[in-house]
């Protein structure tokens, strides 16, 4: 080899090289591609459960203008089921002591490369949302929704759906009036469109100016009643424990939700009046949203109660307020880039007033944060067990007429929603100092005080009351278990309670500027600000959770869970809240009220969980010591075996096996349509979703015929029952999904061959076997019959008790007379004479006519004349020679048989097989 070769190829070796590794190292993106063909504008599907309720004939306003514009709108991409069901299983894991995945949260790019979509899909539709005239805004790390703007136009151009203003209630909205659609190609992938409306979430405070007179309720050296300041709420719900234990959210992060602007000057000057470090909020305003600013009154007091009171129980936590013009957009946003390890969300909306859609994206935003080792504390709601009729600024609601509701999104399992308890503290000296002299006592507090469920329903005060109750939609979760839980099936809601009323013992706010005189105004009545509702409750129970956070060293995540497991082995972190109700008075007809009096329906506390106040409040410092402490009981999860992950094509009734489990008291399997419902609950009687089995068998079960249906995808997991002994909840094995066989049939034929005469019919007998239990009712049947098969039809009779049925075959008395073709011979005695005699007459007029125009001879006319029949007469001749029968005479050759194949189909909607019979007719 020439010596100036070998360093060019060396050279070349090496650019190999450097491309291989670079190869490795890029190695293939995460995420597998769904989005399968090019996104086309001319073919659409519609996706169901975009449209928001309030969109209604009477609503309508009428289309807005193709100007308008629409913010922080968000194409929002589904999971795939395999993806829903790993989620499902991580999120039983991560909570899941015994599992390697406890507490192992994930970042939002990880989170994108398990649940979310593939880069390129993504590259993919935010070409096309451009190239559709919309500017893309956001890309959330988790690769699971883009934010985009655009005009009315371009939403009616690219989704098929108009931008309408609808009226409700007095206020005026926006909304998409039909459902809106998507190219094919994404079609699949698509959840939905989300802020295509402007109907926000509400605030869930309440607010009061408290003036010199006889309220009901700080000790007041004006009135003498008692309110909440820092140093009260720390004193009742033993928190001042842990400040003295070194606890006080040092290096800890809460992100509040919010919907305004307010003045930071109210929160500076609430944190001096009551003795709490210098340390403001940072404000956020979202990518993509306008600023809200602060024209809504009760915007801007539940930001500042809010941001004070997550902030007066986390001392130095740092408190982040994440801005748009919606708390839920701020909540998406917050999860997208996991601002805070603890978020604090006071708005909502009732279950019936949001589109599944929204719903659905809301709980995908909850499961997410979860698995980030996010927490998420919502208000229940503020009209008791009527969510959905709430109450104006102006116009309170004294009488519920839209039912039973709760509030979204405390109604999710991935979310720990709070009720309301307010304190009854009668004798107030036995709870609180006296006012001495001419200034206000604080902290006045002496110890816990008693609490009943908060409810100051009246006609002035209108619906005013914790808010707790039943979803509609949500299925109940395993953990939400124990004494006095409903066997219900759903989600039921408080999961736990704090001070709420804003009539008695309200907590202090400085709002609008109001706190001039310490907390006091400088009007002539020294006015207080006091603030309640559930409102209340969300901020500073986030403020706990952060010092959880703090004393576990880490995330929690989803701290529902443990709550309940809690709530069984250690009650002193809990007070059971056993008196007073959140029953609202209702009007007669309406949904869910009473054909008699008394017109009111609500829920009652009780001994342990209660559908008014959830498992009570807390003993902060036994709660967060309880925390810490090791678990009881808890078996391990079993492994699961069969059938398995992934497995296609299984046969019903469905056998599942799984690893045993030492000390068990049996097993509980679950099986679903969905993996949001696993696990659901306990008992067979509260589950309507999912099939559920308790069994003391060995670690196999059977499923009941009936039970699980053909051509069905399932998810299934296992948990082991602990013994009574144990305090404990064991854990549950991870989701496996399977494919069930659809219904099916096979076909038979005997005999498979029939011989016949013409006019005659022979028989078949067909049989059908039924898989998964089909029956002959369940298929149609049809007959075809091969071409060769002049004359031939066929019918099938009706099946018997033993799935047999007659297929009868019949050759008409003409099944031989087949197509001229090569079988010509049998017609050559007639048609072929008539044939050829008329052939040879044209000829003859063709040559008469072209001669006599030009030879007018008469002789000449006799010869040609002559001539024709001379030929006519050897045609003739030679049809009665040759390729004829030995019998002679020019007779009819017998035809050969006839033979071909008979099909008998069976159809069903979702299968079809056939059967051949072979037919010969001699």
């Amino acid at each position: 080899m020439p010596r100036k070769i070998i360093p060019i190829l060396s050279c070349l070796a090496a650019v190999g090289l450097v491309f291989a590794l670079s190869r490795v190292s890029l190695s293939k993106p995460p995420g597998k591609d769904r989005i399968l063909e090019a996104i086309i504008n001319s073919r659409f599907v519609a996706l169901r459960g975009n449209v928001h309720p309030m969109v209604l004939p009477e609503n309508d306003q009428g289309p807005v203008e193709d100007s308008f514009r629409l913010e922080n709108m968000t194409l929002v991409f589904k999971p795939s089921p395999s993806q829903q069901a790993e989620l499902a299983s991580l999120l039983d894991d991560q909570q899941n002591p015994h599992s390697p995945n406890f507490h192992q949260w994930l970042t939002p790019e990880q989170y994108a490369d398990r649940f979310g979509m593939s880069p390129s899909d993504l590259e993919v539709t935010t070409a096309w949302l451009e190239a559709q005239g919309f500017t893309v805004t956001h890309t959330a790390r988790s690769r699971n929704w883009i934010g985009f703007t655009g005009t009315a136009a371009s939403v009616q151009a690219s989704f098929h759906t108009e931008i309408h203003r609808y009226l409700v209630r007095g206020q005026t909205y926006y909304a998409n009036a039909t459902e809106p659609s998507v190219p094919t190609a994404l079609a699949d992938v698509v959840l939905g469109i989300g802020s295509l409306h402007n109907y926000r979430p509400k605030p869930r405070s309440v607010f009061r100016q408290v003036l010199v007179g006889p309220q009901p309720d700080f000790t007041s050296r004006v009135s003498g009643k008692n309110f909440l300041a820092p140093d009260d709420f720390a004193i009742i719900y033993d928190v001042k424990a842990l400040y003295s234990s070194g606890f006080d959210g040092t290096g800890q992060t809460i992100a509040v939700m919010g919907q305004t602007d307010f003045a930071m000057s109210d929160v500076t000057t609430f944190r001096s009046v009551s003795g709490l470090p210098v340390n403001n909020p940072t404000v956020m305003l979202i990518p993509g949203s306008s600023d809200p600013g602060s024209g809504s009154v009760p915007d801007v007091n539940e930001a500042l109660l809010d941001l004070e009171w997550s902030g007066a129980v986390a001392r130095n936590a740092h408190i982040l307020f994440v801005n748009s013009t919606n708390a839920f957009t701020s909540l998406q946003y917050a999860v997208s880039q996991d601002l805070a390890p603890v978020i604090s969300i006071s708005y909502g909306t009732c279950e019936p007033s949001v589109s599944a859609s929204d719903l659905s994206f809301v709980s995908t935003i909850a499961q997410q944060a979860n698995s980030q080792g996010i927490t998420i504390v919502s208000a229940s709601g503020d009209q008791g067990a009527a969510d959905c009729d709430y109450s104006s600024s102006t116009t309170p609601v004294t009488v519920a007429t839209q039912g039973l509701a709760i509030d979204v999104p405390g109604d999710l399992p991935y979310v720990t929603s709070m009720g309301g308890t307010e304190f009854n503290d009668v004798p107030p000296g036995s709870y609180w100092l006296p006012a001495t002299g001419t200034s206000d006592v604080s902290p006045s507090a002496l110890s816990y005080i008693p609490e009943i469920v908060w409810n100051d329903t009246s006609v002035a005060n209108g619906l005013l009351s914790g808010g707790g109750g039943v979803s509609a939609v949500i299925p109940k979760p395993s953990w939400q278990a124990g004494t006095g839980v409903p066997a219900d099936g759903r989600r039921d809601v408080p999961d736990i309670s704090l001070n709420a009323s804003p009539m008695h013992d309200g907590y202090l706010v400085c709002s609008q500027g109001a706190c001039l005189n310490g907390f006091r105004n400088t009007n002539a009545g020294q006015s207080l600000t006091a603030a309640g509702g559930t409102s209340a409750g969300a901020p500073t129970f986030a403020g706990i959770v952060a010092l959880i956070n703090q004393k576990m060293g880490s995330r929690q995540g989803n701290v529902n869970p443990r709550l309940y497991a809690l709530a069984a082995s250690s009650p002193s972190a809990f007070h059971d809240v056993i008196s007073g109700n959140n029953i609202v008075p209702c009007q007669a007809g309406s949904t869910n009220c009473p054909a008699s009096p008394p017109l009111q329906f609500g829920y009652t506390a009780g001994v342990g969980y209660d559908l008014a106040s959830g498992l009570g409040s807390i003993d902060a410092f036994n709660l967060v010591t309880a925390w810490s402490a090791a678990n009881t009981g808890n078996l391990p999860a079993p492994t699961l075996t069969a059938p398995a992950n992934g497995a296609t094509g299984v046969a019903v009734p469905v056998a599942f096996s799984w690893s045993a489990v030492t000390g068990n008291a049996g097993y509980r399997i679950m099986v679903a349509t969905s993996p949001g419902i696993l696990p659901t609950s306990p008992s067979v009687a509260t589950c309507g979703a999912c099939t559920i089995v308790d069994t003391a068998s060995a670690a196999t079960y059977t499923s009941a015929a009936g039970v699980l249906a053909g051509s069905t995808l399932y998810y299934w997991q296992v948990q082991a029952i602990e013994p009574s002994s144990s305090s404990g909840a064991a854990a549950w094995s991870s989701v496996f999904i399977f494919n069930t066989i659809g219904p099916d049939f096979s076909l038979g034929a005997a005999p498979t061959t029939l011989t016949m005469a013409p006019g005659s019919s022979a028989t078949s007998i067909l049989t059908l076997t039924p898989i998964n239990g089909l029956t002959p009712a369940g298929v149609t049947f049809t007959c075809s019959v091969a071409a060769a098969l002049a004359g031939v039809t066929c019918a099938v009779g009706s099946f018997n008790a033993s799935n047999a049925a007659t297929v009868t075959i019949t050759a008409s008395s003409t099944a031989l007379t087949l197509p001229m073709g090569p079988y010509i011979n049998r017609f050559r005695g007639w048609l072929l004479t008539i044939l050829i005699l008329g052939v040879a007459f044209l000829l003859l007029i063709f040559l008469l006519k072209s001669r006599l125009a030009r030879v007018p001879s008469g002789a000449f006319v006799f010869r040609q004349v002559t001539l024709a029949a001379i030929l006519a007469g050897l045609l003739a001749a030679s049809l009665s020679c040759g390729g004829g029968s030995s019998g002679g005479g020019g007779g009819i050759t017998p035809p050969p048989p006839e033979s071909g194949i008979v099909t008998v189909r069976g159809t069903s909607p979702s299968t079809n097989h056939s059967v051949s019979i072979t037919v010969n007719v001699t």
